[in-house]
């Protein structure tokens, strides 16, 4: 019987303990990863913005069939940052759930008092 309850009361502490150095570790990979498609998505998007500027103003000197593959060219580069832009969601919630419990016990204050903001805004006054 001892031996059950040991073991309920250690999962128990493991639940509400801090998260283990793997998982911190895991989250903190993921991070890297997600910062560097961050900067992955930013050059796609000024490229796409480059080339869609560039093919607007020069659209007029150039080929219609060159006109028409530089725009398919701009469309697929806004598709990639769309797609890169889920593969981050997809990375933040993946973090979020690795290290997810660590968050759970702070409290974030604001470090400014704002009780005042909306102080001018009227009270609406009950039915």
């Amino acid at each position: 019987m001892s031996n059950v309850i040991n073991f309920a009361d250690r999962k128990a502490a493991r639940t509400e303990s801090a998260p283990s150095h793997k998982n911190i570790n895991v989250a903190t990979e993921i991070e890297c990863v997600l910062n560097s498609l961050r900067s992955s998505m930013q050059d796609v998007l000024l490229l796409a913005n480059e080339l869609h500027g560039f093919t607007v103003m020069q659209g007029g000197n150039m080929h219609p069939e060159t006109f028409r593959l530089l725009m398919r060219a701009n469309e697929r580069l806004m598709k990639a940052s769309g797609h890169l832009q889920g593969t981050a969601s997809e990375l933040d919630n993946a973090s979020f759930n690795e290290n997810g419990e660590m968050f759970d016990s702070f409290v974030v204050e604001l470090p400014i008092d704002t009780s005042e903001w909306y102080s001018d805004i009227p009270t609406p006054e009950p039915a």
